[in-house]
């Protein structure tokens, strides 16, 4: 058998895992989450009449599917604190879920826009369009590991015929193939980071056409009033900077120490974004706001 059938039958195994992964994800995501979440499926109960927001749920995502001439997914909530809604499954199998607390603590209104959000998702094929991505990104960084090794194994080979100390030439190989096969791996999770990033804010524009902008900035700033309320602890916004101190500090000449002051809140923010699944909350709705104001030129 030569090195160039050898090279194939690699690559097409290599091919075969993100395949088989991705496949087993796609057609388990439903069953998983709901058992992971204890999610109770309402779409078809009858003693909703008690609560308003439910029905209406209900009534606008049978209303955008048929707009949309998507098949009903289950609607389901699950017990929870955390304000969180999400879609998944697919096209004939789907499920859009609400947290308990969603629920609780957002107006019919502002429902409305998380609704459309998801909505959207569905109607992307997000949960496809990711897994897809997720597979690609995985068969090309099993290929880089794979020439990464071949490379590392021939480096080794050209040092034992010089003669040189295997152990010590073994250690350093096996540190470089460490090394960069985790750069390699941190760079293709940030990759699907942002391309997940990425459908977010194409599900929140369409979004915006479904439920209307305003009705999606609205949701935005709900979520941001409620992230907002865990950091009021005894009636003080610790999210707050003590205004007597900032106003000091406005006032007081600026030293050399303030003026190139490193603020690690920035440092630590700008590198969480980019392990995020979700664009930050602010910028989703500066998106939007510029969509409103090029509709509104588009009018006159």
């Amino acid at each position: 058998m030569g090195n160039s059938t050898i090279i194939i039958i690699v690559i097409a195994l290599l091919l075969i895992f993100p395949i088989v992964g991705g496949l087993i994800s796609y057609f388990t995501a439903k069953r998983l989450v709901i058992w992971t979440k204890n999610v109770q499926i309402i779409s078809k109960r009858k003693d909703l009449e008690k609560s308003p927001k439910l029905k209406e749920i209900i009534r606008l995502i049978s209303l955008i599917s048929n707009q949309y001439h998507l098949p009903m997914p289950e609607i389901g909530v699950y017990p929870s604190r955390e304000i969180n809604a999400f879609a998944t499954g697919r096209p004939n199998d789907s499920l859009i879920a609400f947290s308990s607390g969603l629920i609780n603590a957002m107006e019919s209104k502002e429902i409305k826009g998380v609704v459309a959000h998801e909505m959207a998702h569905l109607i992307n094929y997000d949960l496809k369009k990711i897994l897809l991505f997720q597979g690609a990104m995985e068969f090309l960084l099993m290929i880089f590991n794979f020439l990464l090794h071949v490379w590392v194994m021939k480096m080794m080979e050209k040092k034992k015929e010089k003669g040189e100390n295997n152990l010590g030439v073994a250690i350093i190989c096996s540190i470089i193939y460490f090394l960069l096969s985790s750069v390699l791996r941190m760079i293709s999770i940030l990759i699907i980071l942002a391309f997940i990033r990425s459908r977010e804010l194409k599900a929140d524009r369409l979004g915006a056409e479904i439920a209307g902008v305003d009705t999606m900035i609205g949701s935005l700033k709900k979520l941001i009033s409620l992230e907002k309320k865990d950091w009021i602890v005894d009636g003080v916004d610790l999210s707050e900077e003590d205004e007597e101190q900032l106003k000091r500090e406005q006032n007081s000449e600026p030293t050399s120490i303030q003026v190139s002051k490193f603020n690690p809140q920035q440092k630590k923010n700008w590198l969480l974004d980019l392990f995020r699944t979700h664009p930050p909350l602010e910028e989703r709705i500066a998106r939007l706001e510029r969509l409103r104001n090029i509709i509104e030129k588009n009018k006159f």
